[in-house]
């Protein structure tokens, strides 16, 4: 492409429009777009004055404003840098962004990643930013581009910095395996390297190759250790990049989502973020509630205590909620299908595989088998027949803190919460304990409420000392009137202080009141088979969990066997 005339006589403030004409700019961006096949962004917004662009982007060459998908170049800076011919590459460069983070939880996640290896925040961001930059670059002379080495050439030529002569050193790299077709003439950093800075290019050039999107985090913490000997040493003068990828730069406009203020900007985030636990975990396991704080705290994200600690079991739960399967009915049909379960002596032409693995998991015939049947009547609605939930919550000293550990009780507790909340129904969560002195201590939601944050604040409580005492009193008080069915699920462990007969009596007169009831029983149930003989007497369907870790998928099961039989009934 050719070099465009320079236009630096003009006046300091403006590339003059008629010596860079706006078809130039199109053809430049439709070349960029074609490039990456990406269609609907923007058209791109040029901006022709050093003092264009406002706020923190009047610095820079160029930036993506990801939310409104809109690229922003700077000419004048452009040509002040001696880069104007270079437009198509430098909005390559923008686009590639869209992929590489591609969104606001990567970009976080990159940032977190780097500042375990860099503690000071500005300069680990800045390292980030120069990774993603890598593997944007590279990615693209890979599938062709050849004006990106050129792009850095000129920008890094005469830079001494140690970081540049590394980063250089391997682009050159990169780019000569990449170009096989000829010589490659535009070294990006001409001087001879001390012995160092060429082994720790030499480690830079296998990071990027390696680098994927599924090992980002990982490459990113390698990029950042083998930089981190001459991050002292960095010129904060030097331009790095082209643009500084940032999270202002992802959110929608007028709206800047770190630090959240208010709760609907508090749950954007939370959606915007969603995984982050398994994502900051290893193996596909959570990381732990140390590591998610840690993690808030590098991102500016600034929550209470409890805030966080409901971020971080609604992400842990995640997708892990039941829904009352929804029966389709054709219009105007008064016969819709139900599921109904399949059994051996049914015509094997009415096993419906599919809905038994995807409700069941796996074939089990005449408990997990499961055909359609004609019901008539109404259509079932999602949560008419299903009845609200009255959740008790051990949280004694001898369960587990949810502040410290993961805390599969609470995880269990949102699980079975949220599914009733899905139904349309409401929920009482009740956390007890007891004092020393045998009386009991609780925190309760204000009744059966549908107040998803009210009710998680309850289940997240703990009482480091507290002993194991049935708040009784609480918890039949809505039971003394009639009114809408209640199901009851306890959580619990062993040695219930106060499990006497006056306590059994009222629990079993709670009982007859409710649709019914499941207590899970942590602990080795070889010892606690009385107290298991007299829940199970009054009614109850007693669930000894001996595996701790098991409780999540118990839960699941119940909900689902609660949701499936009301519309079989």
């Amino acid at each position: 492409m050719p070099i465009i005339t320079s236009i630096t006589g003009l006046a300091i403030h403006e590339v003059h429009f008629g010596r860079f004409p706006a078809i130039k700019v199109r053809t430049a961006w439709d070349a960029a777009c074609k490039f990456w096949g990406i269609f609907g962004f923007t058209a791109p917004r040029v901006n022709r004055s050093i003092r264009d662009g406002g706020g923190i982007h009047d610095t820079n060459l160029a930036y993506l404003q990801f939310a409104e998908k809109r690229v922003t170049a700077n000419l004048h800076r452009l040509e002040q840098a001696g880069l104007l011919d270079l437009l198509p590459a430098v909005f390559i460069h923008e686009l590639g962004h869209k992929f590489i983070p591609g969104d606001l939880k990567t970009l976080l996640l990159i940032d977190h990643s780097v500042q375990q290896v860099i503690a000071d925040q500005k300069a680990a961001h800045h390292i980030g930013s120069l990774f993603m930059d890598m593997v944007i670059n590279t990615d693209a002379h890979r599938r062709g581009d050849k004006e990106i080495p050129q792009l850095y050439s000129r920008m890094w030529k005469k830079q001494t910095d140690p970081v540049i002569q590394i980063l250089g050193r391997a682009y050159e790299r990169l780019f000569q395996s990449q170009d096989t077709s000829r010589v490659y003439a535009d070294s990006i950093i001409p001087a001879s390297l001390a012995p160092d800075l060429l082994i720790a290019a030499d480690k830079i050039v296998e990071i990027i190759r390696a680098s994927r999107r599924h090992n980002w985090l990982e490459k990113a913490r390698a990029f950042a250790e083998v930089l981190l000997p001459y991050i002292p040493k960095m010129d904060a003068s030097v331009i790095y990049v082209i643009s500084d990828t940032r999270p202002e730069d992802f959110s929608p406009p007028g709206k800047n989502p770190i630090p959240p203020k208010g709760k609907a900007n508090r749950r954007d985030l939370e959606k915007r973020l969603g995984g982050v636990v398994y994502d900051l975990g290893k193996d596909k396991k959570p990381c732990d509630v140390g590591q998610f704080i840690n993690f808030l705290h590098d991102c500016q994200i600034n929550l209470p205590p409890d805030e966080v600690l409901i971020w971080f079991y609604r992400d842990l739960i995640g997708g892990k909620v039941i829904k009352v399967p929804e029966v389709s009915v054709a219009s105007g049909s008064l016969y819709p299908f139900a599921p109904a379960t399949w059994r051996p002596s049914d015509p094997p032409h009415q096993l419906d595989i599919s809905l038994s693995l995807s409700t069941g998991g796996v074939l089990l015939p005449g408990i997990t088998t499961k055909k359609w049947q004609f019901k008539g009547g109404e259509h079932l609605s999602m949560g008419k027949d299903c009845p609200g939930c009255d959740l008790w919550i051990d949280c004694s000293g001898s369960m587990p803190d949810p502040a410290k550990v993961v805390s599969q009780p609470v995880a269990a507790a949102m699980i079975i919460a949220k599914s009733f909340l899905e139904t349309g129904k409401a929920v009482r969560a009740i956390a007890w304990s007891g004092t020393q002195a045998g009386a009991p201590k609780f925190e309760s939601t204000a009744g059966f409420t549908r107040d998803e944050d009210e009710i998680d604040r309850v289940l997240i409580n703990h009482q480091a000392k507290g002993w194991t005492v049935l708040p009784v009193a609480e918890f039949e008080a809505p039971y003394f009137v009639s009114g809408k069915e209640k199901y009851i699920v306890m959580i619990t462990d062993l040695g219930i202080q106060n499990l006497e007969e006056g306590v059994l009596k009222r629990l079993r007169a709670i009982y007859e009141k409710s649709v019914g009831g499941t207590i899970f029983l942590i602990g080795d149930s070889s010892q606690t088979i009385a107290a298991q003989a007299s829940l199970r007497e009054i009614g109850f369907a007693v669930v000894p969990i001996d595996d701790i870790a098991q409780l999540e998928q118990h839960a699941l099961v119940l909900t689902r066997r609660l949701f499936e039989a009301r519309l079989e009934a």
